[in-house]
């Protein structure tokens, strides 16, 4: 949680959404805290980023930059969709909180790989393993990593390998057992 300045009301999601003319509509408690746990860990990426960047061994973090670039991107997205109560889409936001957690746990794998060299990243690792579970539990799939379609990729890839499976211009795909993808 970020801290208040004295005499000022702590602001988070919940007291946002609380007083919504619609009231909650179908976001339950652990949409709240996925997306308010979303909204902490992108803003921790992108400082990990840049505290990345202007480290002397910025080469060797290279890959940890674009991970965390990637995770606040996806982390943004995912708590933007999940704060939205009208017409909420509990299948859509399930969705995306699926990918966000896959891309946190990728996110603090790379994280704590680098934090035995750099603090902001052992810092990172753990804002994104926080997001992470918070994501699960408010996920609608299973873990993303189980699924064949999301296998771990090389360096250079990202998770945007994976999102055209969930666009609406893709084929339609369901996901089978933990060996298969198949296209309806």
């Amino acid at each position: 949680m970020l801290p208040t300045l004295e005499g000022m009301p702590e602001m988070n999601l919940e007291a946002m959404l609380n007083p919504h003319p619609g009231g909650r509509g179908g976001a339950d408690e652990l949409t709240l805290r996925a997306a308010e746990a979303c909204f902490e860990c992108a803003q921790v990426c992108v400082a990990c980023a840049d505290a990345c960047l202007a480290a002397e061994s910025v080469d060797d973090l290279r890959q940890c930059i674009r991970m965390n670039l990637d995770c606040a991107d996806l982390c943004c997205t995912a708590g933007l969709v999940g704060a939205r109560l009208a017409s909420h889409d509990r299948s859509i936001a399930g969705a995306i909180f699926g990918l966000c957690a896959e891309m946190c746990r990728r996110c603090g794998d790379e994280c704590m790989r680098q934090a035995p060299h750099h603090e902001h990243c052992r810092i990172c690792a753990e804002a994104c393993r926080s997001c992470e579970q918070a994501c699960r539990n408010a996920s609608t799939i299973p873990d993303l990593h189980q699924w064949s379609f999301v296998r771990p990729m090389a360096p250079a890839q990202s998770l945007s390998a994976v999102a055209p499976a969930f666009s609406s211009s893709a084929p339609n795909f369901h996901l089978i057992g933990t060996t298969a993808l198949e296209q309806r």
